[in-house]
């Protein structure tokens, strides 16, 4: 389990550069979006679709590299205090909760997208189909998801907080 758990680490590292290239291009558009505007006093068409559209993939793909990093912010105060084996218990159980609300919203994302490939919903100016975009979202978060799940097993079992990106 574990090894299964470091490649999809590996793989999600990998993957996120994707999102990180999604950043430098909203910050680029915006930034030129705010130059002309400022400057020429139009504006880039589309400048806010395409932000946005760029926005998902940000936060498919970030969601599940900021788990492999562990970088959520959390306030251990209370589990700090449970004793022994009881604190990698509370944990598992919380990271079963969050996979069960990750696995929800993996179900929501997928019927959303299933009603743009129905509908052939696209965005309103640059005509940007919304169900690629929908579907990449679903993909992050399913990716999340089981990467929640596989630590949600491996600290139980274990009973040791895994982090090994």
């Amino acid at each position: 389990m574990r090894k299964i758990r470091d490649k999809m680490g590996k793989l999600v590292i990998g993957i996120s550069v994707v999102s990180l290239l999604s950043c430098f291009i909203i910050m680029g558009i915006t930034t030129l979006d705010v130059i002309f505007r400022k400057a020429a006093s139009f504006s880039i068409l589309g400048s806010n679709e395409i932000t946005e559209v760029l926005m998902v993939i940000v936060m498919a793909f970030g969601f599940p590299a900021l788990h492999v990093a562990n970088g959520h912010v959390k306030v251990d105060m209370f589990v700090d205090k449970i004793p022994g084996r009881g604190r990698y218990f509370f944990i598992s159980f919380i990271l079963l909760v969050e996979s069960i609300i990750c696995g929800l919203m993996v179900w929501g994302t997928y019927e959303k997208s299933l009603s743009f490939f129905e509908k052939g919903s696209t965005t309103a100016i640059l005509r940007i189909p919304q169900r690629t975009f929908a579907l990449f979202l679903c993909a992050g978060l399913a990716l999340f998801t089981v990467l929640l799940l596989m630590d949600t097993i491996i600290i139980f079992i274990d009973g040791v907080q895994y982090h090994k990106a």
